[in-house]
């Protein structure tokens, strides 16, 4: 998962634009968003993306769910705002004990955040509404399978800003309501996704308006590289992606902004490299914009 900015939107064909106006004041949710999990036995490699920046980061890798909680309300009390947070569980359980967590903090003790980890679909929608209701909106979500069902942990700002927020899409709606939006002035600030039981990716997403990036859906890895090169080539950033699959079949989707910023990435890092890099970068005067686990 990962919060992003500006969007202009070069995808396939023009699509139609539904249900637009009752997007604006709430969640479009898919009917069924997925109840079966998908088991992982082995550990994630890491793709990961830096810009130069002095914003204090501290991240930590693999931290099991009470240790998880426990890092995550020290931090908050000390000033620190969950930044991207990836969640898994490894061992098919039935409780959030299989849980395996990453994530990484940045100072920001003037911001105001709330947040919810793990919790259902039906509590979550609950919440996104009553919060969006209060004038609160989604900044950042994760979702996994666990026991037979989604579930996502979340965090939210102040804001009264219009924003489109989707749950559980499959890929063909997804691709729509990206061209559909985009053609309208919107951009996406905001992308996850999870597998369902056939190996089929499921979407979460968030949009604003006068926001412009470049937004690609679906991509097999390799063109997914010829593709970072091209943009890299013409000024352009890579602020968020998403990748379900393993192996062969991973697919990425991410969107990328006209900043031009230096930019480093490393996407295949097992665990230990990944820590060190990150230790690197925060010496060398760089903040992490995203990462995302690969498998």
């Amino acid at each position: 998962m990962k919060r992003g900015r500006f969007v202009r939107l070069t995808l396939l064909t023009l699509m139609l634009a539904t249900l637009f106006s009752l997007m604006l004041v709430q969640g479009a949710y898919a009917e069924d968003i997925g109840q079966t999990q998908q088991c992982l036995f082995v550990s994630p490699n890491y793709e990961a993306v830096w810009h130069p920046g002095s914003t204090a980061e501290t991240m930590s890798l693999g931290l099991s769910w009470n240790s998880f909680l426990s890092k995550d309300s020290t931090l908050r009390s000390q000033g620190w705002r969950l930044h991207q947070l990836h969640t898994h569980d490894y061992i098919c359980g039935t409780s959030s004990e299989s849980l395996s967590i990453d994530a990484l903090w940045t100072y920001e003790p003037s911001v105001n955040e709330a947040a919810v980890y793990a919790w259902s679909w039906t509590d979550f929608n609950n919440k996104n509404n009553q919060l969006r209701s209060q004038g609160w909106r989604l900044v950042l979500v994760d979702s996994f399978m666990m026991m037979n069902g989604v579930h996502f942990s979340a965090t939210w700002r102040p804001s009264t800003a219009d924003q489109v927020d989707i749950f559980g899409w499959a890929s063909s709606d997804f691709l729509n309501e990206i061209q559909s939006l985009g053609n309208q002035g919107w951009g996406m600030t905001l992308m996850d996704s999870y597998l369902v039981s056939d190996g089929t990716p499921r979407y979460n997403a968030s949009w604003r308006r006068n926001i412009a990036n470049i937004i690609y859906t679906g991509w097999a890895p390799q063109d997914f590289e010829t593709k970072y090169s091209q943009l890299r080539n013409q000024g352009w950033n890579l602020d968020m992606e998403t990748i379900p699959g393993y192996g062969a079949g991973e697919r990425y989707t991410a969107a990328w902004r006209p900043t031009g910023l230096s930019e480093s990435r490393n996407n295949n890092m097992n665990t230990t490299t990944f820590a060190q890099t990150q230790q690197n970068m925060r010496n060398w005067g760089w903040n992490m914009e995203f990462f995302e686990q690969r498998f």
